[in-house]
């Protein structure tokens, strides 16, 4: 018996090669149900973006981030819905865009877990939650601060704020130095969301020195880089995270930003809460319109709003508070520079469109907007359509996340032409596609801010315009995007005492937004926005 039982496992095949056949057979199962009997073989797209997420790998981290332009050409050749990786379908026809993005109100919209992968340094924040449920919830008393009623309330801050830009580069302009404005832009926009999120505003754009807030931004750049690789790998955001926050910034000390932001939102958080919870009694009620318009307080800080909420005790521990102000802080801090040095780039760039905008500005504002005045500055900036329309040309050609992420209708198919994509069925659509859309933006790439001038604007303008996203999660500070920009441009170029830029050996490639990552971004080495200034009198 013993002899017979040896023989059998003389017989048998080495270990390694049972190994592969396994492998082989289950690559085979994966390889068939993939291409033949997935839900979504029947959608047209390369095999090999159906048989493998390597694909979309080679473009994204090989390719550094131009799987957009790639989807781009897979439209062209397959149509308006391609399959792009083996799990998730793309869409380029605008009359999907919000049926995909949708509010919400009829059906539950899911974000797509796989598109926010490379966020998972920051979880426990809405912009990470997938449940359409408990994303509600979480937005509601975030939607109610940042409407549109607040933001016009606190637009004599933002108006103050703005206007820092103004005086530091009067002090800069007697360095004689080159002034790199992604510093500047990353500097003023830290004082805002630390002026409306906590007691402790900071006033960065005083300060002497830049260095600090411009390392942060392009470490925030290399953060948006890396995201691309924790999409793919997601089981290195688990290990980054397991490390101790002092052995990270030994190690990678850009990818430890997240933790030092982390630690200032924190230190902030225990301030504001020490001082605010023995005394706070109210509590915020929101009703079922998740965009309220409840006014508050233009003294009202975010870290009070949050804590006040009738969020559920284990919704506003500080661990989840936290996550919120610190995806608030950094979307901030890094996207407004973004859209501000592409905006400026192009004024500074088209000498006409500097001199409409100035010339708009001084018959509203008068010579000198420093002097006083009966209405504020920023209640007259509404009828400003040209500086307006610079707001939104700007914003277009920023694009936000070049690819956009999925969404899944959980109740109900989509229907377009002769298909039909089941419910649950990832579905995304490019910001790229969208903004640069020739049948609606004529030369498309093209800054003009006249195409959103009244009688020249058309709907389908807004229908295509995605930079700021659509639907039940859309960006959460959209109106505070346009005032503050609004208000950067009047500082830079409104008439009075003035700083007068020039650009300084800076071109479109070094501010324009052609890598796709966490957000859209310059191509790598780009120099970003530099000038030069040179003070100018009202006198």
């Amino acid at each position: 018996m013993l002899e017979q039982l040896s023989g059998l496992m003389e017989a048998a095949p080495p270990l390694p090669v049972v190994v592969l056949a396994c492998l082989g057979v289950y690559l085979s199962g994966v390889s068939l149900y993939r291409l033949y009997l997935s839900p979504l073989s029947r959608f047209p797209g390369p095999k090999l973006a159906a048989l493998t997420g390597w694909y979309e790998f080679y473009y994204d981290i090989i390719k550094d981030g131009q799987f957009y332009l790639k989807v781009q050409k897979l439209h062209e050749k397959y149509g308006p819905i391609i399959r792009i990786n083996p799990w998730e379908l793309h869409a380029s026809d605008p009359v999907l865009f919000s049926q995909i993005y949708s509010s919400g109100v009829k059906h539950r919209i899911e974000k797509y877990a796989w598109s926010q992968q490379g966020l998972r340094l920051i979880d426990n924040s809405h912009i990470l939650t997938e449940s359409h449920e408990l994303h509600k919830l979480r937005r509601k008393p975030l939607a109610t601060f940042f409407c549109s009623r607040n933001t016009d309330n606190m637009e004599p801050i933002i108006w103050q704020i703005s206007r820092r830009i103004r005086s530091r580069l009067q002090k800069l302009n007697r360095s004689g130095s080159v002034v790199k404005m992604e510093d500047l832009f990353t500097v003023v926009s830290a004082d805002l969301v630390t002026a409306f999120s906590f007691d402790d505003a900071v006033d960065l754009t005083e300060t002497d020195e830049l260095q600090l807030p411009g390392s942060i931004y392009s470490a925030l750049q290399t953060v948006a880089r890396v995201s691309a690789w924790l999409n793919h790998f997601s089981w290195v955001t688990g290990l980054i995270n397991a490390i101790p926050p002092t052995l990270l910034l030994r190690l990678a000390p850009t990818v430890a930003t997240n933790n030092r932001l982390y630690l200032l939102v924190k230190k902030q958080f225990d301030s504001s809460r020490a001082a605010r919870i023995s005394t706070s009694k109210t509590t915020v009620t929101i009703s079922d319109d998740e965009l309220t318009d409840e006014l508050l307080s233009p003294d009202t800080k975010l870290i009070a709003h949050l804590l006040n909420s009738n969020l559920p005790p284990h919704e506003r521990t500080p661990e989840r508070v936290c996550a919120e102000l610190l995806t608030i802080f950094m979307a901030t801090i890094f996207n407004i520079p973004r859209v501000m040095m592409v905006t400026t780039y192009h004024i500074l760039a088209n000498p006409d469109i500097k001199e409409k905008l100035r010339s708009e500005l001084v018959d509203l504002l008068g010579p000198d907007m420093d002097s006083k005045q009966e209405t504020p500055v920023w209640i007259k900036l509404n009828k400003a359509e040209y500086l307006k329309a610079c707001v939104k040309e700007g914003l277009r050609l920023f694009f936000g996340a070049l690819r956009g992420s999925a969404r899944r209708n959980l109740d109900a198919p989509i229907v377009y032409k002769d298909w039909v994509i089941l419910p649950g069925t990832p579905v995304g659509m490019s910001a790229w596609m969208l903004n640069t859309d020739p049948e609606v933006y004529p030369d498309p790439l093209a800054f003009r801010p006249e195409r959103w001038l009244p009688g020249n604007h058309k709907p389908e303008m807004d229908r295509n315009f995605a930079s700021l996203g659509r639907g039940s999660r859309t960006c959460l500070g959209i109106h505070l995007v346009y005032v503050f920009m609004r208000h950067l441009l009047v500082a830079m170029f409104g008439p009075g005492d003035r700083p007068e830029l020039t650009l300084y050996e800076t071109e479109e490639s070094d501010v324009a937004t052609t890598v796709s990552g966490l957000s859209g971004l310059a191509k790598r080495g780009a120099r970003g926005l530099r000038v030069v200034v040179e003070w100018m009198s009202a006198c």
